[in-house]
């Protein structure tokens, strides 16, 4: 019986308040890759496709596999990995324009705009460029929509902060970095980290793959935290104490706030961290659970609740208009497609397929 590979699925960016935040360095480094493919081409000319493609065929041949999603399309790739041959393809097109550092040497482009038909193009012009303005317009919108939200959500913080028992925080925090680090012993070295989304803000609302990136980690520990009472100051002392002890380790961040890092995963000790809150909630089994929202006041709390409430509604109502604004971009990006899929050569792309997996496998 064939053992298939694994598949793990993430965001190498998001939509956020400041707009669309990008880490698209942290795909493969350039000193850990035999090959970036960076495919150049215009929407709809099946650059997600031929990725998947390639990643399907590696995980039939035992070999696991990333997938990293559009989080304006979560149904397309942004990006592929195979760890194991430290090979990369990602998409080099805006909004992630993305250019060869070594080219020739890690780095090659795939230009797809060699496969399509200028002549057919031509004629659809005017719908094109007037597409691609609402396209622009629309994200412009949702951008103002995140902006909102987020000063609502500052608002939240700031008034919940008034309940935190400062003392009681500090005490879990120090539990919990006692906890994942107790039988943690230091290597030579300063480790590494890699940053990517785990979370994004998206037109089919707030998705995440948590499950897929550490579900199976033998150790995960659950941070659970309120918006106020959170718990980015620990969770980069986590980060920094991983690496100042040598690990190579993988954080996933914030759409909301791309400072803040929900998840951590430290492959080589076999430990998760993980948060949990309205917009960030892991289906996931945790070895052990800290409650931040411990050091809330209760009484303090109660008094604040009504005002916490009319925040947290007019916050989660902005989000869903800056998700309904970018879930109708995708319908105008399909129609924008569509010009293109009519002009373009599919079956050369079939055969640059068939010469990559010959030279892959």
């Amino acid at each position: 019986m064939t053992q298939f590979g694994t598949i793990k699925h993430a965001f190498p960016g998001s939509n956020t308040p400041n707009g669309f935040h990008s880490f698209f360095n942290y795909i493969l480094p350039q000193k850990e890759a035999n090959q970036l493919y960076i495919i150049k081409g215009g929407p709809g000319t099946g650059k997600s496709s031929f990725m998947k493609r390639i990643g399907t065929y590696a995980t039939e041949q035992g070999l696991d596999v990333e997938f990293l999603h559009c989080s304006s399309d979560p149904g397309s790739l942004d990006a592929m990995i195979i760890p194991s041959l430290k090979i990369a393809f990602l998409d080099g097109t805006a909004p992630h324009v993305v250019d060869p550092a070594s080219p020739g040497v890690t780095d090659q482009i795939l230009n797809f705009g060699t496969f399509w038909d200028a002549d057919k193009l031509t004629p659809y012009k005017d719908n094109i460029i007037a597409v691609s303005n609402r396209i622009h317009d629309g994200f412009s919108k949702a951008y103002y929509y995140l902006a909102a939200a987020k000063n609502i959500y500052d608002a939240y913080i700031f008034t919940e902060r008034k309940a935190i028992n400062p003392t009681a925080k500090l005490k879990i925090e120090k539990d919990i970095i006692h906890q994942v680090f107790k039988d943690v012993k230091d290597k030579e070295g300063i480790g590494s980290v890699r940053h990517l989304f785990s979370t994004a803000i998206t037109g089919e609302g707030v998705l995440d793959y948590i499950h897929t990136l550490i579900g199976t980690t033998k150790n995960i520990y659950f941070i659970k935290e309120s918006f106020g009472c959170n718990s980015k100051k620990v969770m980069q002392s986590i980060c920094d104490t991983a690496t100042a002890k040598g690990y190579a380790i993988e954080c996933y961040h914030s759409p909301m706030d791309p400072d803040k890092i929900e998840d951590i995963l430290i492959p080589e000790l076999d430990i998760a961290i993980t948060i949990s809150h309205p917009l960030h909630k892991p289906r996931i089994f945790p070895t052990l659970i800290f409650d931040l929202t411990a050091a809330l006041d209760s009484a303090r709390l109660k008094s604040l609740d009504f005002e916490l409430d009319k925040d947290k509604r007019l916050f989660m109502d902005l989000i869903d208009k800056a998700c309904n604004m970018i879930g109708a971009n995708k319908k105008l990006h399909d129609e924008l497609e569509s010009y293109y899929i009519n002009a373009i050569d599919f079956t050369a792309i079939d055969n640059l397929y068939d010469t990559l997996i010959q030279k892959f496998f």
